[in-house]
C-alpha cells in the first residue's frame, strides 16, 4: 500500500537521496526494488508514463536524509553523514515508535515502552528522557552513539611515551621494565603517562592485534616460521609405498617398569613410518635410543617377519640431524653447516643405508614440522598413551603427581613387556583406521597398501636372513695381533688368523651377541672369531695339556706351510740346538756350528764377569768424586770372595 502521492517522491528526487545516477533508479524501479505509483504527464503528444517513489521503500539512509530534509531538527547533517545505515534504519524505527507511543496514550503506553525498550536495548529512564527531547525539540540526534575521536588511541599516555614503552618492551619483552624506562623518560621530557595496569592493558592491545610482530619480537624468525609464515605443505598422493620412510625418536609420557633393569622409567620409541600409506613399518621400544635401536627398527621394516603388509627396502630415507642418524654406521654422512645442502655420504663405509643402496634425505634441523612422523607422535598420546595406568601428562602442569605416585607405590605400572604387546595391538587397530591426511583419501593403511598392489607394485625384500642379519652389524677395522683380534677390551681367536697377523681385516659384530665376530678381508669372509679362552690358575693338568696340544698343533701346522713354500727344507729354532734340523744338515755343519756358538757364549760370560771384579776392587780414579775420595779403609768386597775369582779366573 502507498502513500499519498503528495506525499510521493519522483525519480530525479529518489536519485538525489540515493546518491545514485536517474538511469540507475530506473533500473531499480524495473527490479522491483522500491514501492512506486504509476502516473501519466498531460504534457506531450500522448503523454508520458511517470514513477512516484514511496519513501518508506527506501534505502535507511535515503530515508533518514528524507527525513531530514523535512524535519531539520531530527538531526543535523554532520551527524547523518557519520552514521551507517543500520543506524539510520534504527533512528527511523525509534521515531516511528515515539510518535505511534505519542498518538496511541491510554492504558498501553506502559506496555509500549516496555516494548520499545527491549527492541533497543535501553533502559525506561533513557527512553523518557529521548521521547522529551524529541516532543520538545523534534531533535533525536542523542540517540545516536558518537564514535570518540580518540578511539584507538591512549588518553593516559603521550604517543611519545607510548612509543618509548612499546619499543622497549618489544625488545626484552618484559612489561615491568619497559615501563619503568617509560616513567624515567616521561619524567625527564614531560611526557603524559598513565598507571602500570593501564601500560599493561596497551600492551596486551598490541598482541591480540598483531600477531607477527610479538612472534618476531619473541623468537626471532625462528618464531614467524612457526607462528606466521605459511608452512611448505606436501602431499604423499604422488607416492608409492617404499618411496620414503620417515624415521625418528620420540620419548613415551608414560612411566612403565622394566623387570629386567627393576627400575621405572619412561621408554622411548624408535619408528620408521612409511609415508605413502601412514604405516608403521618398522619400530622398537627401548629405555634409551641410539643407532642401534635404529638398525633394529629398521630391520624389523625391512623383513617380513610374518607381516602380510608394511616391508621392504625404501628407496629413501627421511631421517632426523642427530648425531646417531648421522653417524657412520647409519648413513654414513658428515655434518655440513649448510642446512640446505646435500649431506656427504661416504660411499666406501660400512654403513647401513649404504649397503642397501638407500639415499639418505636429512630433515631441517631444529624444526619438527618436517618430519610427517612428529604429527603421528601427537596422535599416538592423544589416541593411546593418555589412557594407560603411568600417563605423566604432556607437560609439567598436566602431570598427576599423587595419582602418579599412587601408582608407583602400588606396583600398577605397565612392565615393559605389556606395555610392547599393547604397542603391537594399537598398530594393528591403526593401520584399519581411516585417515584424513593428504593423499590419504579416507582410506587406511592397509587399504592404500592394497591399492598399489592391486597395480602390480610389489616390495623390495632381501631373501636370505643371514644376509641380512650380516648387514645390520655393526663393523670396524681392526689389526690382527698374536692373540687375535681385539674388540671392546676382549681379544677374539680362530684359528685362520694365524695367516693375518699385522695385517688388517673387517670385523662385524651383533651387539647383542658379543660372544663371536665375523671376520672379513677385502669383502672376503674368512673365519668367525669366537671369544678367547682365558686360562685359570686353577687349570686342571688334562686342561693345560689340552691347550699345549693345540699350541703344537698350530706350529707343526706353520713348519707344513715353511716346507712347502722352501722345497721340503725346515728352519732351525732359536736356542742354537740342531734337534729341530734334518739329518742332512745335522751331519754336515750343525754340530760344529753348535760348538762354536757355545764357545762365543762362554767367552762373552767371561769376560763380563772379569771387568765387573776389577771395578769392584780396584776402581778407577775417576770413579768417585771430590768430595767421596777411595781410601785404604773402604772395603768393597770381602778379600776371601776376591781371590776366590782370581783363581777361577786364572790368568783372566
Amino acid at each position: 500500500m502507498t502513500a499519498d502521492s503528495q506525499e510521493l517522491l519522483t525519480v530525479e528526487e529518489v536519485a538525489r537521496l540515493e546518491r545514485l545516477s536517474v538511469r540507475r533508479v530506473q533500473a531499480l524501479i524495473a527490479e522491483g526494488r522500491y514501492r512506486v505509483k504509476e502516473t501519466t504527464s498531460n504534457g506531450g503528444r500522448n503523454g508520458n508514463t511517470q514513477y512516484l517513489i514511496d519513501p518508506a521503500s527506501l534505502s535507511p539512509a535515503a530515508r533518514l536524509r528524507h527525513l531530514q530534509k523535512n524535519s531539520p531538527e531530527i538531526i543535523d547533517n554532520g551527524t547523518l553523514e557519520s552514521i551507517d545505515a543500520e543506524t539510520a534504519d534504527r533512528l527511523l524505527l525509534f521515531r516511528d515508535a515515539i510518535v505511534h507511543l505519542n498518538a496511541a496514550g491510554g492504558d498501553r503506553s506502559r506496555e509500549i515502552v516496555q516494548e520499545i525498550c527491549s527492541q533497543f536495548e535501553i533502559s525506561r529512564s533513557a527512553f523518557y528522557r529521548l521521547r522529551k527531547t524529541f516532543n520538545e525539540t523534534g531533535s533525536l540526534a542523542s540517540f545516536i552513539r558518537k564514535k570518540r575521536s580518540d578511539l584507538k588511541r591512549s588518553r593516559s599516555f603521550s604517543q611519545e611515551a607510548l612509543q618509548v614503552g612499546l619499543a622497549e618492551y618489544l625488545h626484552s619483552r618484559n612489561k615491568l621494565k619497559a615501563y619503568s624506562m617509560l616513567k624515567t623518560e616521561a619524567l625527564i621530557n614531560g611526557w603524559q603517562y598513565g598507571s602500570y595496569r593501564a601500560f599493561c592493558r596497551q600492551m596486551n592491545e598490541l598482541a591480540d592485534k598483531d600477531r607477527a610482530i610479538m612472534a618476531y619480537a619473541g623468537n626471532g624468525r625462528k618464531g614467524l616460521q612457526e607462528q606466521v609464515v605459511p608452512s611448505i605443505l606436501r602431499t604423499t598422493g604422488d607416492l608409492e609405498p617404499g618411496d620414503y620412510y620417515c624415521g625418528d625418536h620420540h620419548q613415551f609420557d608414560l612411566f612403565i617398569y622394566d623387570e629386567i633393569q627393576r627400575r621405572v622409567y619412561r621408554p622411548w620409541l624408535t619408528a620408521w613410518q612409511d609415508m605413502a600409506t601412514r604405516a608403521i613399518v618398522g619400530w622398537v621400544i627401548c629405555p634409551q635410543p641410539n643407532s642401534r635401536t635404529i638398525a633394529q627398527a629398521l630391520q624389523h621394516a625391512l623383513e617380513d617377519g610374518g607381516k602380510e603388509r608394511h616391508f621392504g627396502i625404501p628407496k629413501n630415507a627421511y631421517i632426523d640431524n642427530g648425531k646417531d642418524y648421522r653417524s657412520r654406521y647409519i648413513s654414513g654422512g658428515r655434518w655440513r653447516t649448510n642446512r640446505f645442502a646435500a649431506p656427504e655420504i661416504d660411499t666406501m663405509s660400512k654403513a647401513i643405508l649404504v649397503e642397501l643402496g638407500v639415499e639418505a634425505t636429512f630433515a631441517l634441523p631444529f624444526n619438527a614440522r618436517s618430519k610427517p612422523i612428529e604429527r603421528w607422535f601427537k596422535t599416538l598420546e592423544h589416541q593411546f598413551i593418555e589412557h594407560l595406568p603411568g600417563f605423566c601428562g604432556h607437560t609439567q602442569a598436566e602431570r598427576p603427581v599423587h595419582e602418579l605416585m599412587r601408582q608407583i607405590r602400588h606396583r600398577q605400572l605397565l612392565t615393559l613387556k605389556e606395555f610392547r604387546a599393547m604397542f603391537q595391538e594399537y598398530l594393528d587397530e591403526h593401520h584399519d583406521t581411516p585417515h584424513r591426511g593428504r593423499g590419504m583419501n579416507g582410506r587406511s593403511p592397509n587399504e592404500v597398501w592394497d591399492a598399489h598392489e592391486q597395480t602390480g607394485w610389489g616390495p623390495t625384500i632381501i631373501g636370505d636372513k643371514l644376509i641380512l642379519a650380516h648387514l645390520f652389524m655393526m663393523s670396524a677395522t681392526r689389526q690382527v695381533q698374536r692373540h687375535g683380534i681385539q674388540l671392546h677390551n676382549e681379544f677374539y681367536h680362530d684359528d685362520a688368523l694365524l695367516w693375518y697377523i699385522d695385517q688388517r681385516v673387517e670385523v662385524r659384530w651383533d651387539p647383542d651377541d658379543m660372544s663371536r665376530v665375523y671376520v672379513f678381508q677385502d669383502k672376503q669372509f674368512l673365519c668367525i672369531a669366537e671369544g678367547f679362552n682365558y686360562a685359570s690358575m686353577k687349570t686342571s693338568r688334562d686342561e693345560l695339556g689340552e691347550r699345549i696340544r693345540k699350541q703344537r698343533h698350530l706350529l707343526k701346522s706353520v713348519e707344513r706351510r715353511y716346507s712347502t713354500l722352501t722345497n721340503g727344507q725346515r728352519k732351525a729354532d732359536n736356542t742354537g740346538s740342531p734337534g729341530t734340523w734334518d739329518k742332512e744338515l745335522r751331519e754336515k755343519y750343525g754340530d760344529a756350528a753348535d760348538e762354536q756358538a757355545r764357545q762365543q757364549s762362554n767367552r762373552r760370560t767371561r769376560r763380563k764377569q772379569a771387568t765387573a771384579v776389577q771395578l769392584l776392587t780396584e776402581p778407577p780414579p775417576s770413579y768417585f768424586d771430590e768430595d767421596f775420595a777411595a781410601t785404604e779403609d773402604l772395603i768393597l768386597i770381602p778379600t776371601e770372595i776376591t781371590n776366590r775369582e782370581k783363581d777361577n779366573n786364572g790368568d783372566t
